[in-house]
């Protein structure tokens, strides 16, 4: 992944965010316990979390970084980030740090009544914590993080300006051996809005095999929803090598675990050309949707992190079965089979109840899911249709329906 290969590694690497960087390094130089913790805030993809681990290497800290998505209540908030804050200076001569720096991303989402508690907790150890801790956020708007406005340095994160974008492409362009139309840069300059992280992925996606990089290669990008960046996520999660870069494509990207669920369920019968390898990825999305489930029922957000190593573990374990295809099927609706007469609605039933009994789904998700799925694969593996028959007891008339 580019942007793993080019992330600056020093703060003076990172582009844009002139008082940003400043600040930083002024709040790190003074920092002593009893100080102000520094809250970073700013759209995604811009480089907050760049300019913190930059910070730390230039700072020689050894950086601790954790996301609030996976720690969001006061116990598990204190049982995580309190001994950290506390216990700092262990060792830190023997393995050669100054000292530990507590990074806590994305607490913007915390909140709800499920969150109870979350913000007081990281309040108190911002009071308490005898090392330095940065905070960053998207946006500073909700009710909820006022209080720890008032006890942190808050600085704002910008969108890098065009200039200062189209340069650096240029340079990864040349660091790359890419040939490059300057119009193919600035238009995915300014598609990116600022955006780094979406502009590297862009580069890397729309060059990939390309003798020269044209506009032509990259207009077919203006229909993407930009927010959602659903077509750069799973470009980024089926060209990840291993599951710990799967699960960071995951946790950088702007769209919501659902929406990234049900991408990856819609599109993995379009990337997996062996049977086994598709069944292996449809094997771990069913356990991440049961992770899933038991969030919902229980509020139990530890499990989230699991959820999201179960939903990504087939695709990497059967990468090397995949297609080369970078072109993905977004249905505007689920599967739907529409049946006029008595007789074919008669075999959608008979369809979901054998699904559903065999998978342990409701006949609503079979019909919506997991029909489309079987239909998909009777079709392109034909040698697939008799075992798929004898493990769901299709009878010849259900068989020969999804057959046509």
């Amino acid at each position: 992944m580019w942007t793993e290969k080019y992330r600056p590694k020093s703060i003076c690497e990172i582009i844009g965010n002139e008082e940003a960087k400043v600040a930083i390094v002024k709040w790190l130089k003074n920092w002593v316990p009893g100080n102000e913790g520094f809250l970073l805030w700013g759209p995604p993809g811009t480089g907050k979390t760049s300019l913190v681990q930059a910070a730390a290497h230039d700072f020689q800290y050894q950086l601790i970084e954790m996301n609030a998505s996976d720690v969001r209540t006061e116990k598990q908030i204190s049982r995580v980030m309190g001994p950290a804050s506390i216990e700092g200076s262990l060792d830190k001569a023997f393995y050669g740090y100054r000292g530990l720096l507590l990074f806590v991303d994305e607490i913007d989402g915390i909140f709800g009544r499920e969150d109870h508690g979350g913000m007081a907790a990281i309040q108190k150890i911002l009071e308490v914590t005898r090392v330095p801790i940065i905070l960053a956020a998207n946006s500073t708007q909700r009710e909820a993080l006022q209080p720890l406005i008032h006890c942190c340095q808050v600085v704002r994160f910008q969108r890098v300006r065009p200039p200062v974008l189209l340069a650096l492409l240029k340079n990864i362009c040349r660091l790359e051996g890419i040939n490059a139309e300057e119009g193919a840069l600035e238009m995915i300059t300014e598609m990116s809005q600022g955006d780094v992280r979406s502009a590297i992925n862009d580069l890397q996606s729309t060059s990939s095999g390309a003798v020269t990089l044209r506009r032509e290669n990259i207009a077919g990008l203006f229909a993407r929803d930009r927010p959602a960046n659903i077509s750069e996520t799973l470009n980024s999660i089926f060209a990840a090598q291993t599951l710990r870069e799967a699960k960071k494509v995951i946790d950088e990207s702007d769209m919501d675990y659902e929406s990234i669920y049900q991408a990856l369920h819609d599109n993995l019968p379009f990337r997996f050309r062996d049977p086994e390898a598709l069944a292996t990825a449809y094997d771990y999305l069913s356990k991440a949707d049961i992770c899933f489930g038991e969030i919902k029922k229980t509020q139990d957000w530890h499990l989230l992190s699991y959820a999201l190593e179960l939903m990504v573990s087939g695709i990497v374990l059967a990468k090397d079965s995949a297609k080369e295809n970078n072109h993905f099927h977004f249905p505007h609706g689920r599967f739907v089979m529409l049946g006029r007469s008595r007789a074919t609605r008669s075999l959608l039933d008979e369809l979901a109840q054998k699904i559903g009994f065999r998978y342990h789904v409701s006949k609503r998700t079979a019909t919506e899911d997991y029909l489309n799925v079987v239909k998909v694969i009777m079709l392109n593996h034909p040698e697939q249709k008799p075992k798929i028959s004898e493990q769901l007891s299709f009878s010849d008339e259900a068989q020969s329906y999804l057959e046509g």
